[in-house]
């Protein structure tokens, strides 16, 4: 549950391991860090493979359900 934030772009260069699951659930301020326009993030693939496990299994069918009340609503 971390991102690889590479920090001084290519001359000084400098990688710090960031704990999202720190960050976003526990509230932990110091990892929020400020991305600079020379920074790189590297986000492994299991992170990207998880979060779109959510979207589509948890927040997938919520939005259908929020989409048919709605037409229900209208009808």
């Amino acid at each position: 549950n971390s991102v690889i934030v590479i920090k001084g772009g290519l001359k000084n260069p400098k990688a710090k391991r960031i704990d999202l699951a720190s960050a976003l659930k526990k509230g932990k301020m110091k990892e929020d860090i400020v991305l600079d326009s020379q920074d790189i993030v590297f986000v492994p693939k299991k992170f990207i493979a998880d979060l779109n496990y959510f979207l589509t299994q948890i927040l997938g069918p919520i939005s259908r359900g929020v989409y048919t009340a709605k037409e229900i609503q209208r009808w």
